[in-house]
């Protein structure tokens, strides 16, 4: 491990703008997770109107995962992480001065270009080339770490902001503010740290120019294991959205309290991410992917089946569960890409098609949560969904046995 950490100063840099990219991009399309009940008060919406807009955000962003391959593996790295983070902290700016919903659909949908199209694959692909073959697991483990350690400190930031304001308006005023203030910060940082990787860094440079059927890669087994098991780890990471808000009016805590549940929950994502990059890289990704699985399986389930019986000290256990197991998951299931030997140089274009893929619940799973919330009698709809969620649980642990038992075997001895 202790070769790991030593690499340049100006790389680590370069690696710190990526983790601070990385995060700050994607934090004002995902307010909600910390600030919903907020948004809804200030921009007159229910949850169902704000699950629309993460869903538009969704849409979009699904369109444009595949593409975003392609620009990754054609177009300067750098550049393209630039110029999407400096569109999204304007775009989040421009939330100030409108009100109505049809404004923030808008907004959405340019989010949905900009965090995707020029950013997603450029950014997973500068995390595989910065760190060696050997170590992918701590790699992304770190990548994903930092994030969670830029997320945390950002929203520990937003929810001061917030909880000194005396008006609701300007209390999310400034959490706006400071999430798009942050992803032009990342843009100046990489803009005078990041340098583009050489060619025989890279390497197999003549086979960048070469076409990748789209068919074939459908074909391929393990890309398509791969994107199972981030779909499934994605929509219970965004199901997690849900319990600051069902953490409010279950136990009738106050709005500040349940933003501080939310950002406790961010807290636990650094230190998760990175112990699971180790052990992924000690026991195997696919290993500690399953593991995470379970334990996602059994808190979800635990929170629907105990229903109305729930007290707030049992669910600080489901919570932190929950948070551990999804940001393990965040953490290490990009560095299936050197476990399962996909190629280097057609990095973007495999990072494309699997996001494409397994992020499609974006497209879909926060209206359904929206819809059952506002739906459900009681607390109901919450219970329904969690457990909804504790059956896409029960598919990725099949998904990661499946992982698991296909590597057993292609290590096995051939007899002669």
């Amino acid at each position: 491990m202790s070769s790991f950490f030593k690499k340049p100063l100006q790389k680590w840099i370069s690696f710190f703008g990526l983790v601070i990219a990385g995060e700050s991009i994607y934090m004002l399309p995902y307010m909600r997770k910390t600030f919903q009940t907020s948004m809804e008060a200030v921009y007159s919406i229910t949850a169902s109107e704000i699950g629309i807009l993460n869903s538009t955000f969704g849409v979009l962003a699904i369109i444009c995962y595949f593409p975003s391959g392609w620009t990754a593996d054609r177009f300067p790295l750098k550049n393209l992480l630039i110029i999407s983070l400096i569109a999204t902290g304007l775009g989040g700016f421009s939330m100030l001065f409108i009100r109505s919903f049809e404004a923030l659909l808008v907004i959405h949908a340019f989010w949905g270009v900009t965090s995707i199209l020029t950013f997603w694959s450029a950014l997973i692909k500068a995390t595989r080339n910065w760190a060696n073959t050997d170590e992918q697991g701590k790699g992304f483990g770190l990548l994903d770490a930092g994030r969670g350690a830029v997320a945390a400190l950002i929203a520990s930031t937003a929810t001061y902001g917030f909880s000194v304001a005396d008006i609701l308006e300007t209390s999310l005023s400034y959490v706006i503010g400071i999430y798009s203030i942050a992803p032009i910060i990342a843009a100046f940082i990489l803009m005078f740290s990041m340098k583009e990787p050489k060619a025989d860094k890279i390497g197999e440079r003549k086979s960048l120019s070469e076409k990748v059927q789209l068919t074939k890669m459908l074909q391929n087994k393990k890309i398509m294991i791969m994107a199972g098991i981030i779909f499934c780890a994605y929509t219970l990471y965004v199901g997690s959205f849900d319990l600051p808000a069902y953490a409010e009016k279950a136990f009738d805590l106050t709005r500040t309290e349940a933003a501080m549940i939310g950002t406790l929950r961010d807290w636990l994502r650094p230190i998760m991410a990175l112990l699971a990059g180790i052990l992924a890289d000690k026991f195997t990704g696919s290993r500690t992917i399953f593991i995470s699985f379970l334990l996602l399986l059994l808190c979800y389930a635990s929170i629907a089946l105990i229903g109305e019986k729930a007290v707030l000290f049992f669910f600080w256990f489901q919570l932190i569960g929950i948070a551990s197991a999804v940001f393990a998951l965040r953490g290490i299931y990009f560095a299936l890409l050197e476990e399962l030997e996909l190629s280097l140089s057609h990095t973007g274009k495999v990072v494309g098609l699997v996001s494409f893929i397994g992020y499609i619940p974006d497209a879909f799973i926060h209206l359904i949560s929206g819809l059952m919330v506002d739906e459900g009698s009681s607390y109901q709809g919450y219970f329904d969904f969690f457990l909804l969620l504790a059956f896409v649980a029960l598919l990725g642990l099949l998904i990661s046995a499946y992982l698991i038992s296909l590597q057993h075997n292609r290590s096995k001895p051939v007899d002669k």
